[in-house]
């Protein structure tokens, strides 16, 4: 179960790293480095997201898998114990 907080954190970073970007696609035009720094960063941000992302979902998939194999393992158990 994901908590609210990680679910907050997750929206704030990929807020930011929208912002970042939109930011600097803005600025480049007048300051070149900065924006394309901003950029960067913001890319840099959308990409640590992303593996958060995927992390949670395999992890959550992984949970999923574990509780399935437990019950199905305590079917065959019971099953073994009537036959």
């Amino acid at each position: 179960m994901v908590s609210k907080a990680e679910v907050a954190g997750k929206g704030t970073l990929f807020a930011v790293a929208i912002g970042l970007i939109t930011t600097g696609s803005q600025i480049i035009q007048s300051d070149f480095n900065s924006g394309l720094v901003c950029l960067i960063v913001g890319i840099a941000l959308i990409v640590v997201w992303a593996f958060l992302i995927d992390y949670e979902a395999r992890r959550e998939a992984v949970q999923a898998a574990e509780k399935a194999v437990k019950s199905l393992m305590g079917k065959a158990d019971v099953r073994e114990r009537y036959s």
